[in-house]
């Protein structure tokens, strides 16, 4: 979504990589970067090493260009409007994208 610039501020403004960094690298993959490097890096001051933060971040680019973005973005959408969505719903609106 990122990468499409389809993330905005509250303004409307599409963010810059620093702010798209500190929020979804910094702020919202801690368990996802446990899970990736299989520990926690943390260091004493909650950060983690910025070379970890690279790889995470690189692997997750690598690997969103292989992503049929309308889909994501249908996703997304329905993330925003439904606050909830449940695998029968997700199933639902993956449907078209794999016919």
């Amino acid at each position: 979504m990122y990468m499409a610039g389809r993330l905005t501020d509250a303004t409307g403004v599409a963010i810059d990589q620093k702010a798209f960094i500190q929020l979804a690298i910094g702020n919202n993959a801690a368990h996802d970067k446990v899970q990736f490097f299989g520990q926690n890096r943390e260091g004493p001051d909650k950060m983690w090493p910025a070379a970890d933060d690279r790889t995470f971040m690189d692997t997750g680019q690598g690997l969103a260009k292989m992503l049929p973005m309308d889909l994501v973005v249908a996703l997304a959408e329905a993330m925003l409007n439904e606050r909830r969505v449940e695998r029968e719903r997700i199933l639902e609106i993956a449907a078209p994208f794999f016919k």
